[in-house]
């Protein structure tokens, strides 16, 4: 999501990774794209079932955006900084009637599939580095 709207792959500055056994069930990682720096934290298994959240800071704002991936479960959008005050909610309907629907539209009238396959491996990349930051060895396909 981030490599769309800063058109960058990001740095991985630190992560930290909570474990139980062979199970990462939280990862924190640091990330800068340019001059921008992202927190992003991704529980699958903590004290929440699921829990994410992205902050991005520049010089001049800040922007919180909880549960980017599940916009349903209470997702907004907050940004605070020099001369700017924002806030929207997110729309309740699920993320994937709309992922769905861009999906259709391609198939039915040959329009692009909106995630390609390289955004997909510099996803992936990402992920293997934030994986390594944090002491993990990166996990194979299976």
């Amino acid at each position: 999501m981030l490599h769309d709207i800063l058109g960058t792959d990001p740095t991985v500055v630190a992560a930290q990774a909570l474990t139980r056994g062979d199970i990462d069930r939280q990862m924190t990682a640091r990330l800068r794209y340019g001059d921008t720096q992202a927190t992003i934290v991704s529980s699958m298994w903590s004290r929440h079932a699921f829990a994410a959240k992205v902050e991005l800071r520049t010089d001049h704002a800040r922007t919180r955006i909880p549960w980017p991936y599940h916009p349903k479960q209470g997702g907004r959008l907050a940004v605070d900084g020099s001369g700017i005050w924002f806030r929207e909610r997110a729309d309740k309907r699920p993320s994937y009637d709309y992922q769905f629907e861009a999906f259709r539209g391609a198939v039915e009238h040959g329009g692009p599939n909106v995630t390609n396959p390289a955004a997909v491996t510099a996803t992936m990349r990402t992920i293997d580095r934030i994986y390594s930051a944090a002491g993990l060895r990166v996990r194979e396909p299976s």
